[in-house]
């Protein structure tokens, strides 16, 4: 246990140290997860929904200077997360399936020169076909797969789109850890690589992401919690194809976020409503903005819900 502590610690530190890539270069929402976003149930199904508002009116360019631009971009975004952890175990961790449903809209306004999205259309969804769930009284490690499905509205002439328009890959550890036996403090670490297809009409094929989410969380009761949150993460490698611009040869979208969170437990219906912010307080080649994030988590699991 306490070669898992001192490991665990050490990633926290890193993963929030970081330099992460912009909100909307990695496929993953990053400021999505937040403070105990790996828990699952010991078996059955469990389900999230998650809401939220993402906003910028500055912009950072490849070498880090930050300007206001004309137009401010907007986003809201809903995400259905469902997970099913069976009773069958594979190198002592239970056998996870789940997925993901997003609906979301965008726009750039005001200006002229730029399409106005302002519907709400269907993102990219994701299939999760894999997932391991390591269970322990003191802490939860939960890895798996996903296969993001270009299904989400999406034109290549448009500057902005709700769609992708290419597969992705994201491989996944996460980890939830308790400091006592009480649960008053608790850390979350969650990694991800992405890895991309071409996106479709361009022939370019962006380049791979390394993705944090971390969290320190204190529980004041078994009713409601507060912590201190934020992602982290680096574009891995360049943009590739002949149609990649020529001043973005070599260029790395990156941007680092900083917030809070405040978390209310009902254990009688054994859910969690959790409200968040994450500000963007470092970025390159890519907009500088805030997160703000509502969800509700129904997750029928005692190391959370402790009687």
């Amino acid at each position: 246990m306490n070669v898992f502590r001192t490991t665990f610690i050490g990633l926290l530190i890193f993963g929030g140290s970081i330099i992460s890539n912009a909100q909307e270069s990695s496929v993953y929402l990053m400021g999505s997860g937040g403070s105990f976003s790996p828990l699952l149930p010991r078996d059955g199904f469990a389900g999230k929904s998650i809401s939220g508002f993402y906003s910028a009116s500055r912009y950072a360019d490849k070498n880090g200077d930050i300007s206001n631009v004309s137009e401010n971009i907007n986003g809201w975004y809903q995400q259905f997360m469902f997970f099913y952890v069976t009773k069958a175990k594979i190198i002592g961790a239970n056998y996870v399936i789940g997925a993901m449903l997003p609906f979301a809209t965008a726009e750039k306004n005001p200006s002229n020169s730029y399409r106005r999205n302002t519907k709400l259309f269907m993102a990219d969804p994701y299939i999760s076909p894999i997932g391991l769930s390591w269970q322990n009284p003191n802490y939860q490690l939960f890895g798996e797969y996903r296969l993001y499905l270009p299904l989400g509205r999406y034109n290549p002439d448009n500057d902005i789109n709700i769609g992708k328009g290419y597969y992705s890959h994201m491989i996944s550890l996460s980890g939830t850890y308790f400091f006592d036996d009480f649960k008053f403090w608790s850390a979350s670490l969650m990694p991800r690589y992405e890895f991309h297809g071409k996106k479709d009409g361009s022939g370019i094929k962006p380049g791979s992401y390394l993705n944090f989410e971390w969290a320190i969380t204190n529980s004041q009761n078994r009713y409601w919690d507060f912590g201190v949150i934020g992602y982290a993460g680096f574009q891995l490698s360049d943009d590739t194809g002949t149609n990649v611009p020529p001043d973005s040869h070599g260029v790395k979208d990156r941007a680092v976020a900083i917030g809070g969170e405040i978390g209310v437990l009902a254990p009688k219906i054994s859910t969690r409503f959790a409200a968040r912010g994450n500000f963007e307080i470092y970025a390159l080649d890519s907009p500088v903005g805030t997160m703000i994030t509502l969800d509700i988590y129904y997750v029928p699991n005692k190391i959370l819900f402790d009687e």
